[in-house]
């Protein structure tokens, strides 16, 4: 029997082929990296969706619940402050 998340781990590498050879959204590939406990990774892709202006982001992308277990890291906040989406607050 596969692991339940033995299937996660299959469409993540596939979205990341997939995205060398068409377009694909990183915040989708990122949003896979959370569901497989990789943060390091999602972060890192949603770096670069924000660096690429990944058309998912228009669409509240970093808004995503999928998302939730990045926001209390302090570079989820960095990647939402270079995107615009928030203002830090002075202490």
């Amino acid at each position: 029997m596969k692991p339940k998340w033995a299937g996660s781990k299959l469409r993540s590498e596939e979205l990341h082929l997939r995205s060398e050879t068409q377009p694909v959204s990183e915040t989708f590939i990122a949003i896979a990296y959370v569901g497989l406990g990789d943060h390091e990774e999602a972060l890192r892709w949603l770096r670069e969706a924000v660096e690429d202006k990944d058309w998912a982001l228009g669409l509240g992308g970093l808004s995503d619940p999928a998302l939730d277990p990045l926001r209390s890291d302090p570079r989820f906040e960095e990647i939402l402050e270079t995107a615009g989406l928030r203002q830090r607050v002075a202490p």
